[in-house]
């Protein structure tokens, strides 16, 4: 799956490829956007949603911190704090108009214990979420 995702950094730069050669064969400049034609406006979209994906596939996504790979299971889930904390909400006031609030709310900080399927290492991240009523 990793190798279908970093297929996007390939085809940005290929339709970047394509656009400079159809914009010397037609004789306008290359970065000209209303001479788009449809199929290239389709062609350049996939190809940016791609390259998004691929990028968040490197560089975002969780992986294993010993071997890189993103085939893990989550093992536990442990409460560690839990505090009272405030929290800005914006609301409705009249029809037109809205007014900023702070509201009390739960925090509750999370540790949460994965375990790599390949290699076996065992890491953990600290969540801080806020409770649900």
């Amino acid at each position: 799956m990793d190798k279908i995702f970093n297929l996007g950094f390939v085809f940005i730069l290929a339709a970047a490829a394509i656009r400079y050669f159809i914009s010397q064969e037609g004789g306008f400049i290359f970065l000209d956007l209303k001479s788009l034609l449809q199929w290239e406006v389709w062609l350049y979209g996939i190809s940016v949603a791609w390259f998004i994906l691929a990028f968040w596939n490197v560089l975002i996504r969780r992986r294993c911190p010993k071997c890189k790979v993103v085939k893990y299971s989550l093992n536990s889930s442990e409460e560690i704090d839990r505090w009272i904390g405030t929290k800005k909400v914006r609301e409705k006031v009249g029809e037109n108009s809205y007014g900023d609030r702070n509201v009390t709310t739960t925090f509750i900080k999370i540790k949460n214990i994965y375990k790599c399927l390949i290699c076996s290492h065992m890491w953990s991240e600290m969540v801080k979420r806020e409770k649900k009523i």
